[in-house]
């Protein structure tokens, strides 16, 4: 079914019901959704580009511009506005982009993206769109959203929008089942983790609350959302800032890998915590933990065929993914293949169909000394020790370093201590040959990988 049949079968199931949200007073019915994306569809059916990127922070004016373009069967190229200007112009030349969409206001960007002879169109205001609603219908069109990475590195995964619909149609049933209430989520919609759990809740019928991370504590005192869409950096800042009250049920995390120490401190506020694993690649969500059961052992979601092949890589089998990397089919083959998506995770399976990510396959080392060294692994323990607030390993010239950021009100000497007396109980080929105390917290990703390479470089070059 079309996004735009969706909208139309949304609007006479849920008529007036609030859909979206947001601080600045934005507060549209399913109705309104319905005509407002349509409307600004029908501009962009008349609209003589083919590929177009929208750029901006999460809000409801993305959501009509970036929609509104797909369902009139445009290329939509998701971009993050916070990235540095040459690396936007970058994406968007890869990208093929024609013209951009934005509620930016950077001069300094609006010069180099025309200069790259790309338009740049701000978002369209209401007295360009006097057009009506869309009447014609053709097949959605595609979303790109971004790998994590570099500009020279990241690469544009393609996928058809009908298979993020059909993602979230099957999340629905699955996303904090069993809990009623609205959701909130202050994460961007060019990543893919929040646009499905975004649409995931239209389908259900709820009020879905657009934020913004800057103002996560101010917002969700006002919208008391039930379920909450975040990463595990935002619970854990909630969580030190005393920012829930009995009103929140749930908090789903995604885009890095989830500790159990992080469920135990929701537990003790009376909070689910609901892991979610997927990629862009496989157009959303894999498999998360049921409520009922702890965030360790995750199920797939309906239709998708989670399988363990050699040294335990993950292999999937799902009816929504990628068509391809944008132009870059040697990557394209590497991830699909057999009619599988290889996403270069190493897990482990258990009798009863759940599964357990363990990590990045590229963060398994197979060391000098024939052992396997599994990162994240070895991570999580360093960080659940005393005075330390984040912590990874690096494998550098045969040797394993722990790479540690002190927290706060932590002595140095006192953790120094403490890594000294972990690294006593670990077998001779998990010894740590190297200790480097960082000061600056370590590199992440959008949503919160950590860039072990980044880390090894700095490491390398002498940058300590």
């Amino acid at each position: 079914m079309s996004f735009q049949r969706e909208l139309l079968e949304w609007k006479n199931k849920y008529g007036s019901r609030i859909a979206i949200q947001e601080m600045c007073g934005t507060s549209k019915s399913y109705e309104d959704l319905y005509t407002d994306i349509l409307t600004y569809a029908k501009w962009f059916w008349k609209d003589s580009h083919k590929r177009i990127a929208i750029m901006g922070q999460t809000s409801y004016k993305w959501m009509c511009n970036g929609y509104g373009a797909i369902i009139a069967g445009k290329t939509v190229v998701a971009v993050d506005p916070l990235l540095p200007a040459d690396d936007i112009v970058t994406l968007l030349k890869n990208m093929d982009v024609e013209a951009v969409f934005t509620d930016e206001e950077d001069k300094k960007l609006r010069k180099a993206i025309e200069e790259a002879g790309i338009v740049y169109h701000a978002y369209l205001k209401e007295e360009e769109l006097n057009g009506g609603l869309l009447e014609e219908e053709s097949k959605d069109g595609d979303i790109i959203v971004f790998t994590s990475g570099t500009s020279g590195k990241a690469k544009g995964v393609v996928v058809p929008f009908q298979d993020v619909c059909d993602n979230s149609a099957v999340l629905m049933e699955d996303i904090a089942a069993g809990v009623d209430g609205n959701m909130y989520t202050p994460l961007p919609l060019y990543h893919m983790y929040a646009t499905v759990c975004v649409l995931a809740y239209l389908y259900k019928g709820k009020t879905v609350y657009l934020g913004n991370p800057r103002k996560i504590i101010e917002e969700l005192a006002h919208f008391k959302p039930a379920v909450m869409v975040v990463v595990s950096a935002m619970v854990e800042f909630l969580l030190k800032n005393n920012a829930v009250g009995d009103w929140a049920k749930v908090f789903t995390v995604a885009g890095a890998k989830c500790d159990k120490s992080l469920e135990l401190k929701t537990s003790e506020y009376g909070i689910k915590l609901q892991n979610i694993y997927g990629a862009s690649e496989i157009a959303g969500v894999i498999a998360l933990n049921s409520l009922d059961r702890g965030i360790e052992r995750l199920a797939p979601l309906k239709g998708v065929e989670v399988t363990l092949e050699d040294e335990g890589e993950i292999a999937i089998k799902a009816p929504f993914h990628l068509t391809e990397y944008y132009k870059n089919p040697e990557a394209t083959n590497e991830v699909m293949r057999n009619g599988k998506i290889y996403l270069g995770d190493i897990g482990e399976a258990f009798e009863d169909g759940t599964f357990s990510p363990l990590g990045r396959k590229k963060d398994m080392i197979a060391m000098s000394n024939g052992n396997k060294l599994y990162c994240d692994e070895m991570d999580e323990e360093l960080t659940a020790i005393d005075g330390v607030e984040e912590a990874c390993v690096i494998y550098s010239c045969g040797k394993i370093i722990a790479v540690v950021v002190c927290a706060a009100d932590a002595e140095e000497d006192s953790v120094k201590k403490s890594l000294k007396q972990y690294n006593k109980k670990q077998p001779y080929f998990r010894k740590i040959d190297g200790i480097w105390m960082r000061k600056e917290p370590l590199p992440r990703a959008g949503l919160g990988k950590l860039k072990r390479n980044v880390v090894l470089n700095e490491y390398e070059a002498g940058e300590m």
